[in-house]
């Protein structure tokens, strides 16, 4: 087995170090918690990949090398049967001769890749008489168009070439070893090519011939790519960058996510599920997690966890949001919805929105006016949602059950992610499935797990047993 060296932070950071751990992976760059609670060495070797919290906390982004990356996505497959897992069609940072397809008065274009089109960052400009640019992949996106710049970079282990005139060092690197990188920087950036450097966390106590060799090595890479851009027609891709993984942690894989941290260090039942909550309740796990440390009995420190965040949860009479996220990444927002009975003990939760625009309903083939009552059925860590469309004299004009990741209740929204498959329930009691062959090429994709799939196959099959008779369905309102 490969070791693979990867750099982990953020909230599910004990946990994935664990995980990979045992699966043969090298630990490097370390947190200061991580090194405790693993035992590891303050080294600062260079990372194959790299993986961090997405902005929402509700799972991670993975860059790094693609038999790193893609020996990540296997494990994470194998070992959480709920995760969405969002393979990056264009690698980031990869280096394209694009062909320019439009420039824009105010800065940025389109360019042609080849196999996309991308988007060239505003800020930067276009010559009227350029048709073609030498262009780099600044950001990528699992559903549109990469953002790109001209401003190209060339990333070593333990440097990146850069497009300045000033030399710039991680901010992890201090005092003497600080200055030294920097004044060997002035002394070997090549910046007769208008390319500086940056010295990246792995360079700290590097000997000098080691660094000396990779800038020699990033200079030559770097006018191949020159000559390269000079002899071959656009569009085509001219150095391959980072594959980028995108995974969301639904309920069920922050449960096992639980498991393994807890295997670790004192853990509260939820805690990824608490610290995806962020703000208070995070702050409050903290808390009670170090109460846990001391050695305080763990059913004494939850329950006083519990009343400590209980405020902060939506109760009969609030408004939250309906957090429906696809799986290819886009958030669709429900809008607000009115609390009409919760009860946390079972989890049970109502929600009632009125319909404020006109159209159609998707799968039912029904008019929406506005007036329109939708009627929302379901419970925390349900594999569906049940909505129900109401007319404004109250007549049923049909529901639609919403097959997703399990429900989870947030203290201002609920969230699932959408798995495509809805059973449409006609006014007149006929049953329909939609979209079952999206799931099934989701699962093609290696979105969707198998085991996933399977699960919501079984689910369907109990909820047209439970929904043939729609008077019946319908008492339950």
């Amino acid at each position: 087995m490969s070791e693979f060296r990867v750099r982990i932070r953020g909230v599910y950071a004990t946990a994935l170090t664990k995980l990979l751990l045992d699966a043969g992976f090298k630990i490097v760059q370390p947190s200061e918690k991580i090194r405790e609670r693993f035992n590891l060495e303050n080294n600062f070797e260079p990372m194959d990949l790299n993986v961090d919290d997405k902005n929402d906390k509700q799972g991670v982004i993975a860059v790094g090398n693609p038999d790193a990356t893609m020996e990540f996505k296997k494990i994470i497959t194998e070992e959480l049967e709920d995760a969405i897992i969002r393979v990056y069609p264009i690698s980031i940072h990869a280096i394209y001769k694009g062909k320019v397809l439009e420039a824009w008065l105010d800065g940025g274009g389109l360019i042609d890749l080849g196999s996309k089109i991308g988007v060239l960052d505003k800020c930067e400009s276009l010559n009227p008489e350029e048709k073609e640019v030498l262009v780099q992949v600044k950001e990528t996106k699992f559903k549109g168009r990469p953002i790109l710049t001209k401003q190209i970079s060339i990333a070593g282990d333990y440097a990146v070439l850069i497009p300045s005139d000033r030399i710039e060092v991680s901010k992890r690197i201090h005092g003497e070893e600080r200055e030294r990188l920097v004044k060997l920087g002035e002394e070997i950036a090549p910046l007769e090519l208008g390319l500086s450097i940056r010295w990246r966390t792995a360079a700290k106590n590097k000997p000098e011939e080691i660094l000396r060799e990779e800038i020699k090595r990033l200079t030559d890479e770097w006018v191949k790519i020159i000559k390269k851009f000079n002899s071959i027609k656009a569009p085509t891709l001219i150095k391959d960058g980072n594959i980028q993984v995108e995974v969301e942690f639904p309920y069920s894989s922050k449960i096992k996510l639980d498991e393994i941290r807890a295997k670790v260090t004192p853990t509260l039942r939820n805690h990824h599920y608490y610290r995806a909550c962020g703000g208070i309740i995070s702050d409050s796990l903290s808390m009670a997690e170090k109460l846990l440390e001391e050695g305080y009995p763990q059913e004494k420190v939850e329950k006083l966890f519990l009343d400590a965040i209980s405020r902060e949860y939506p109760m009969e009479g609030s408004k939250i949001m309906i957090h429906h996220t696809k799986l290819d990444g886009t958030h669709i927002n429900l809008g607000y919805a009115v609390v009409e009975s919760l009860d946390l003990n079972n989890g049970n939760i109502k929600l009632v929105r009125e319909i404020k625009s006109s159209g159609i309903y998707d799968g039912l083939g029904i008019r929406k006016e506005a007036g329109d009552k939708a009627i929302t059925e379901t419970k925390i860590g349900a594999l569906h949602t049940k909505t129900f469309y109401i007319s404004r004299k109250g007549q049923f004009k049909g529901a639609y059950i919403n097959l997703n990741t399990p429900v989870e209740l947030y203290p201002n929204q609920i969230r699932y992610v959408d798995l495509e498959v809805d059973i449409c329930i006609l006014p007149n009691g006929d049953i329909k499935i939609v979209d079952e062959k999206k799931l099934k090429e989701a699962v093609e994709e290696g979105i969707v797990s198998s085991k996933l799939a399977e699960k919501v196959s079984c689910e369907i099959e109990k909820l047209i047993e439970k929904t043939k008779d729609v008077t019946q369905l319908l008492s339950t309102l």
